[in-house]
């Protein structure tokens, strides 16, 4: 059984693709699995960019970034507060210039990925449990999660009304449910 969120979520898709016999099942929690526009993309691509990228890293990205980074947590927890723990985070470690790099080459590459990859989607064996937090402003519910349960005829989806981005955080209880639901499905006899 494998659990992803958001980029997580993309990569346990990609292993239930490439591995059906060795996954029993997948959760895959607020994830991209559509081309979509992403407003996040032109501040965390170019970091990644040769040379460009380069002086970015080393400049002008650590010091944006860390001017954004309240109001980045603020949109992926929404509408939930921010957990305390923030607070007693070093930033600057999610900050360092080889962080923003990979940062960037993951934002670079997720479309290109997922452009190849939704052609799979229904060749998908395993079961499926998909939760969405409702009001998630970072990556749509209705473009992303809802548009793969309905491209799965078999998949299981838990919606978060009251949860954004992180679905996990503002109803852990519903992440464990889909945790339950993917594993009673395993137990039932193909029809």
């Amino acid at each position: 059984m494998i659990v992803g969120h958001s980029w997580g979520a993309h990569v346990a898709l990609a292993y239930g693709l490439e591995y059906p016999q060795q996954t029993r099942g997948l959760v895959l929690a607020s994830g991209y699995y559509y081309p979509t526009v992403r407003a996040d993309a032109p501040f965390l691509v170019p970091p990644a960019i040769p040379l460009l990228g380069t002086l970015l890293r080393h400049t002008l990205s650590p010091v944006a970034a860390r001017l954004l980074w309240p109001l980045w947590l603020r949109l992926l927890f929404s509408p939930a507060p921010v957990p305390g723990y923030f607070a007693r985070f070093p930033t600057w470690l999610a900050l360092r210039p080889e962080q923003l790099r990979a940062v960037g080459e993951e934002a670079a590459m997720l479309l290109p990925l997922v452009m190849r990859m939704q052609r799979e989607y229904a060749h998908l064996t395993v079961p499926v449990c998909i939760v969405a937090g409702m009001r998630d402003r970072y990556v749509s519910t209705r473009a992303h999660s809802l548009r793969l349960h309905r491209a799965l005829p078999r998949s299981t989806f838990i919606p978060v009304a009251a949860a954004g981005h992180m679905p996990h955080h503002a109803a852990p209880e519903a992440l464990m449910e889909a945790i339950r639901v993917a594993a009673r499905t395993l137990q039932k006899p193909e029809a």
